[in-house]
């Protein structure tokens, strides 16, 4: 009984992480968030994506060719909750809370020890890094949970076959959930695979029956990525493009284990880090460093020996990109990290003394403390014009004014300061790809100067970012950041 309350303790406590003010906090949208908002907003409406292709596997996009899964399952929340920041973000949270369920059944289903499996699930509800990844809508996520899944299953087929099919099934679905996964999915399944070669020859029959059902989901996105652009970014954004690419590809890898990004949140984008808090929290970091020793050298733990293989695999997709250290492209360590953490304090419990008790005590308080500052600085960073202004702060408030406005003038000039403006217009406006593209923006003008492109214009709204617009002006709206900072100006000439 006290198992099931620990548990659902821990469960409660991973919801609220997760969807306290998820719609509103970090505030507005990422310009990725908002295309996965808007091309599945097109999908619900017209059955198309932003470019009209219908119903398709690869969303072309900003030409980044975003992967199919988490588009679809917004459109499905928007269903219920409208074209908003928590509809988008909503599939994205709930992978995140399933996230923290599947790592305590990983757990429990490889060691049999209940305690060690809510460590881990404990480690995982308050890890800044899925925090963080829950509460925007990544799909990283979403393929990282599919991923975690998968194995589970994996596990539980080698005792009862037939849930291979699963295993095999929800692997090929977090490949179309993020690009990330193509690379560790299958690099994963060939370790399991060689591990445990023995019992799986136990169940030839639902092993083949699961490589069937897997080559049949995977190859409608094979043909994508052969025959269409699936991967065209993919080639301009790695180190290939790089004259040394190998050695290119060793410092980026061991950039990632730098302990200024895994500790005090040196990224590149307040997308993916708030700049303070890394992906590891302070003690956490020193428990999964335990826990690989452990896994190493206790003979008890040798079925545990893929997981910090499968951490070391979860950093190649990162560090074959341009961009290092990438805290979402390598999302996929998730939850493994928090699996050595949790076997790392599970061998401080199982010695059984009043001083090993006591320790466990204080590394929960401690984990707690350190949640408690990362909230802190998550409330304050993500209420900031410094982190806000990755987030397309304000649309949702200027946007719907804007739309009383624009019929009693001849034109608007817009600011493409923040990057990606129409993908905001076309998301709070409303307008499904089929009125886009028949000249739904035609009286609207997106631009890095709208001033000086409207200056000699009569009747025009003229929207700009702090400094775009004269003082002098004649400056009929503003927009500020919730720190007091100028988001837009809204001038009419």
């Amino acid at each position: 009984m006290r198992y099931k309350i620990v548990f659902s303790l821990i469960l409660i406590l991973a919801i609220i992480l997760r969807f306290w003010k998820l719609g509103s906090l970090p505030s507005g949208l990422t310009w990725d968030e908002a295309a996965i908002g808007y091309n599945a907003y097109g999908i619900l409406t017209v059955h198309r994506d932003e470019w009209l292709a219908r119903m398709p596997l690869v969303f072309m996009s900003f030409g980044d060719f975003k992967a199919p899964l988490l588009i679809y399952a917004v459109a499905f929340s928007e269903i219920f909750f409208g074209q908003t920041p928590f509809a988008v973000r909503l599939p994205v949270a709930l992978a995140g809370v399933w996230l923290v369920v599947v790592s305590y059944l990983i757990a429990k289903q490889l060691t049999r020890e209940k305690i060690l499996a809510l460590f881990v699930m404990f480690f995982v509800c308050i890890s800044p890094w899925a925090i963080h990844f829950s509460r925007i809508a990544f799909e990283s996520m979403l393929a990282a949970s599919l991923f975690a899944t998968s194995v589970w299953l994996f596990f539980v087929g080698l005792q009862k076959g037939k849930w291979l099919i699963g295993s095999a099934a929800l692997a090929v679905l977090s490949i179309y959930a993020y690009h990330s996964a193509k690379i560790v999915v299958p690099l994963s399944a060939l370790l399991l695979f060689a591990l445990h070669r023995k019992n799986l020859t136990l169940h030839k029959k639902w092993l083949i029956k699961s490589a069937l059902i897997a080559a049949v989901l995977i190859a409608p996105l094979l043909y994508a990525s052969v025959f269409g652009k699936a991967n065209a970014r993919a080639l301009s954004t790695t180190i290939f493009s790089n004259p040394n690419p190998i050695t290119t590809f060793a410092t980026h890898y061991l950039t990632h284990f730098d302990p200024s990004y895994l500790v005090l949140g040196h990224e590149l984008t307040y997308r993916h880090s708030d700049f303070i808090d890394g992906i590891f929290a302070p003690l956490e970091l020193i428990l999964v460093i335990a826990g690989v020793i452990v896994v190493c050298v206790d003979s008890r733990f040798k079925n545990m020996k893929f997981v910090p293989a499968i951490f070391l695999i979860s950093v190649l997709p990162a560090a074959l990109g341009i961009d290092v250290p990438h805290a979402n492209r390598a999302l996929l360590g998730l939850p493994w990290a928090q699996i050595l953490a949790g076997i790392g304090v599970f061998e401080l419990w199982r010695r059984r003394n009043h001083f090993s008790r006591a320790g466990v005590a204080l590394v929960i308080l401690f984990s707690l403390f350190s949640l408690g500052t990362y909230i802190g600085n998550y409330s304050k960073v993500y209420t900031s014009q410094l982190a806000l202004n990755e987030f397309g702060y304000g649309y949702d408030a200027l946007l719907p004014w804007l739309r009383t406005q624009e019929h009693t003038v001849d034109h608007v000039y817009f600011t493409n300061h923040y990057s990606q403006a129409y993908i905001y217009l076309l998301f709070f406006k409303q307008l499904n790809p089929i009125e886009y593209r028949q000249g739904g923006l035609a009286n609207y003008t997106i631009s890095d100067h709208p001033w000086e492109d409207a200056k000699d214009k009569k009747d025009v709204l003229v929207v700009g970012a702090k400094g775009q617009i004269p003082p002098n002006a004649n400056i009929i709206k503003t927009i500020d950041y919730p720190d007091g900072e100028t988001a837009f100006q809204v001038a009419r000439l």
